[in-house]
């Protein structure tokens, strides 16, 4: 086994909700089968780490009520890195549905996007993933509902059809 951050590991596979949990760990093992370096990030998200993530990139207005994430202005785009409002209850993250996987270098830094050898990870990434049953996110473009694919958020995995495993009253909101 070669994870990364291994104690992260367990604890942020741990917390996925059941029915994902088995893709997940099937994706890290293929990841590492192959000799794959990477590192798990944000599966399961609370509400405070909703507001840690919603904070970069944007700033509330100082006249109106900072706790309403809706309110808040978008100050550098490119480093916007959710789009699901703190609170709100909706994306797959906030359901343990999702995990975040990125490509680490041989120095165990993550990649950079620009790079060519990172783009060639990520493809390969993105095929283990629909192999082991998660839907690669940024992977595909085509067939994706207009909110569905974020270009943005190549790292991101989730379940798929993630909406039909949350509950319905909730489902019908997101």
């Amino acid at each position: 086994m070669n994870w990364v951050f291994r104690p992260d590991y367990v604890a942020k596979i741990n917390v996925l909700d059941p029915r994902v949990r088995p893709q997940f760990e099937e994706f890290l093992h293929a990841l590492d089968r192959k000799g794959m370096r990477y590192a798990l990030g944000d599966t399961r998200r609370d509400e405070a780490r909703e507001w840690e993530l919603w904070k970069i990139g944007r700033r509330p207005p100082e006249e109106v009520d900072a706790g309403n994430p809706h309110l808040w202005v978008v100050m550098n785009p490119g480093l916007i890195v959710t789009r699901v409002p703190p609170g709100s209850g909706k994306g797959p993250h906030f359901f343990g549905l999702a995990g975040d996987v990125y490509p680490v270098d041989e120095h165990g830094a993550l990649m950079q996007t620009h790079d060519l050898h990172w783009i060639d990870t990520i493809t390969q990434m993105w095929t283990l993933a629909e192999t082991c049953g998660l839907d690669a996110l940024g992977h595909k473009q085509e067939d994706r509902p207009g909110d569905e694919y974020w270009s943005g958020d190549p790292c991101h995995f989730q379940a798929h059809g993630w909406r039909s495993m949350i509950p319905s009253a909730v489902s019908k909101e997101v």
